[in-house]
């Protein structure tokens, strides 16, 4: 998200804010020493795997802290951060109205300004919109009272249903939110049902724009197609931007590994054609559209990207660090550990990982797990394939020769989206694989996996 010349990232592998100027130098580092639920000063502070970012003014930032089931306050001007709602624990109710931290969340994923009084969370873990009130206000006919967090969209069923009423509309795990200039339309990207929908800004009327089916009950309605409504298909989109510039609504349609335009008066839906040497996404998150720039979150390409949406010319953004900055990172703890030694002539590193989960967990039926892996410079991946439940990875490595004191630490990552007594989360395991050379060992290592998590 940008106020003025600043940008804010939610960099949620290393639970840290980036604040970015224009340029891409990095200004401040916010968090990132290691996970947890801490405020204080930027270098005090602990997330757990943020996710949606909005300023309410220019030295005014609020967080998504989505594993902690919390919204935090970035006061730039003092360097501080603040938890406002939430306690660390996840929520199970699904109408809200506490004050503060005295209200559980359920899995927060993104923040939208609705009004100067008015902070609108995509509440993912319980399928709803929420509403953080700033101070005392009127929403769609009921008053709310300052610091008070509810339920204002949604009914809390997993599912694909439209309503004039909103407490009596269905979403699914809404992931993205953007509202228009003019502030009459609110669009969510409901990543489960793979849609896109609108939720009006006078009354809460909340109709389909694109994707989906007539069914509210399906929601595996996904694919890939352009089109008009219905006919559209996406699959998992995780965010959405207006672009005042061009009077277009533009979709990360993460699973699709696309960038699409929808023009919200006709519904009809495409992909962008890019230009330029960095136009392969690899599952886009985030987006947000100033002028005629569009600034897209990477995700598993670990970078910014900026399209010109004038002529869709599409480059990386560099970032640059102050000296030292980076090292109040710290890597997530490994679930599992496992050594594999191989020839110093080099060779091939079979890798078979699975992940099972106990039976009280329900692993999300579309999308139950990502896997990312970042090679080491010389390595190559020459097969890549994902088990059908999604919950298993088989990778082939070739490997490059080496010496007996070197080593190689690989970090596989499974981000896992599971559903636990009706509400649903996510969850980052780690696992780490260390490769040591021997002149005596195979140039063919085998590696299997196993992984049980529970609850």
């Amino acid at each position: 998200t940008l106020s003025g010349y600043l940008l804010a990232v939610a960099d949620t592998g290393h639970h840290r804010i980036l604040i970015i100027d224009s340029s891409g130098n990095v200004q401040n580092i916010i968090g990132g020493n290691g996970s947890g639920l801490e405020d204080g000063s930027f270098q005090e502070a602990k997330f757990h795997a943020p996710q949606g970012l909005v300023f309410t003014d220019p030295l005014t930032l609020y967080v998504a802290d989505t594993e902690n089931h919390a919204l935090r306050k970035v006061d730039l001007a003092a360097g501080t951060v603040e938890t406002v709602v939430g306690d660390g624990r996840q929520g199970d109710d699904m109408v809200g109205g506490g004050v503060g931290r005295h209200q559980r969340l359920s899995s927060p994923w993104d923040l939208a300004v609705l009004s100067p009084t008015t902070l609108l969370v995509a509440m993912a873990g319980c399928h709803q919109l929420w509403a953080y009130f700033l101070k005392d206000t009127v929403l769609w006919k009921k008053a709310y009272a300052s610091g008070v967090c509810a339920a204002v969209a949604g009914s809390g069923r997993e599912e694909n249903r439209n309503n004039s009423y909103p407490q009596r509309a269905g979403f699914a795990q809404p992931s993205g939110l953007t509202i228009t200039a003019d502030g009459q339309q609110i669009y969510v990207a409901d990543s489960e049902s793979s849609t896109i929908r609108a939720v009006s800004c006078d009354e809460g009327k909340v109709t389909a724009v694109v994707g989906g089916m007539v069914d509210p009950q399906n929601l595996f309605a996904f694919g890939d197609k352009d089109g008009c409504g219905l006919e559209v298909k996406l699959q998992h989109p995780l965010a959405v931007a207006w672009s005042e510039h061009k009077q277009l609504l533009y979709v990360c349609d993460s699973y699709n590994h696309k960038v699409k335009a929808v023009n919200t008066g006709s519904r009809h839906c495409s992909t962008v054609t890019l230009q330029g040497d960095s136009v392969t996404f690899n599952e886009p998150g985030g987006l947000c559209a100033i002028d005629n720039l569009l600034y897209v979150a990477d995700t598993n390409n670990h970078c910014i990207k900026i399209i010109n949406v004038d002529n869709y010319y599409v480059k990386v953004m560099p970032l640059t660090f102050k000296s030292g900055s980076q090292k109040e990172t710290k890597e997530l703890k490994p679930v599992k550990e496992v050594q594999v030694t191989l020839n110093t002539t080099g060779g091939v590193l079979e890798l078979r990982l699975s992940v099972s989960v106990s039976s009280n967990i329900k692993p999300l039926p579309e999308s139950p797990a990502v896997w990312n892996l970042a090679l080491p410079e010389g390595w190559k991946e020459t097969r890549s394939e994902t088990g059908e439940q999604g919950l298993e990875r088989r990778l082939t490595l070739a490997v490059p020769s080496g010496d007996l004191k070197q080593g190689w630490q690989l970090r596989l990552q499974c981000r896992l989206f599971y559903c636990h007594d009706n509400l649903c989360s996510a969850k980052v395991l780690s696992f780490l694989i260390s490769v040591d050379y021997s002149d005596s060992a195979p140039s063919l290592a085998e590696c299997d996996i196993e992984y049980l998590f529970s609850l």
